[in-house]
């Protein structure tokens, strides 16, 4: 009766161990897809090349001469610097990309920073690296087709000679240093004191015509939230929120 016990018993550890094994395979094959499927998400590198970026305004008053001078132009000074730390984020996500499928496939060592990259991709979150530059709280693949889309808008803003005619606060690593730039770009232009440039807001309920916004000294910035509140478009004006509107996206 014992040698049947202990039989059976072997025979049940083996077979926990053929589940232990099926079930890490299981997971390094998610996770090999996730990482296939990352790839295809990836945004290519941004033009950064500094010798390209107009540093500079010609169009700066002079004071009383009437003559033209040049200044920093602190907006474009910083499409580059977000250029370059985007272009590092992305640097880094290939590179882990790679590393992960190494150590998965046995190439390289499972260190503890990949074994906790790669338990976070199996849970569909975002591994910690990859939040060097900002914070998300999106899954894993919307973490990715998010990045695509913050890209995406600085290159447009690069190809479309420097300009764009709208401007999503939130693609900003830093949202608070776009309107530092604007405020110190309108302080260098009309020779008046950091310190006293305020800002003026108007909600417009749509973007209107483009082309005559690029030569206005505003600028229209979308992609803002208020929780709270809701944003009356009729009335043009704040009213409380309804009954499970716990947010609401304010126009540009």
């Amino acid at each position: 009766a014992s040698g049947t016990s202990s039989e059976g018993l072997r025979i049940r550890i083996l077979n926990n161990d053929v589940v232990a094994s099926a079930e890490l395979r299981s997971v390094d094959d998610l996770v090999l897809n996730k990482i296939k499927t990352a790839r295809t998400k990836i945004p290519k590198p941004l033009e950064a090349d500094k010798k390209k970026f107009e540093m500079y305004d010609n169009d700066a008053s002079s004071g009383a001469t009437g003559e033209k001078t040049k200044s920093y132009n602190p907006v474009n000074i910083l499409l580059y610097q977000e250029a370059e730390k985007y272009n590092k984020l992305i640097q880094i996500i290939q590179t882990d990309l790679d590393n992960f499928e190494k150590a998965l496939k046995g190439h390289i060592t499972l260190t503890t920073q990949i074994a906790d990259s790669i338990q976070a991709i199996s849970e569909d979150k975002i591994p910690i690296p990859w939040l060097c530059m900002y914070i998300s709280t999106k899954s894993f693949i919307h973490f990715l087709e998010d990045l695509f889309k913050r890209v995406e808008f600085f290159r447009s803003w690069i190809l479309n000679g420097l300009y764009t005619p709208t401007y999503t606060l939130g693609y900003f690593t830093n949202p608070t240093s776009f309107i530092t730039a604007i405020k110190q770009r309108f302080s260098l232009m009309n020779k008046v004191s950091y310190n006293n440039v305020t800002l003026q807001f108007k909600v417009l309920n749509e973007v209107g015509d483009e082309k005559s916004s690029k030569n206005t000294n505003g600028y229209i910035i979308h992609g803002i939230n208020i929780e709270g509140g809701f944003w009356d478009e009729k009335n043009l004006g704040m009213r409380e929120e309804a009954i499970q509107e716990l947010t609401c996206d304010l126009p540009n």
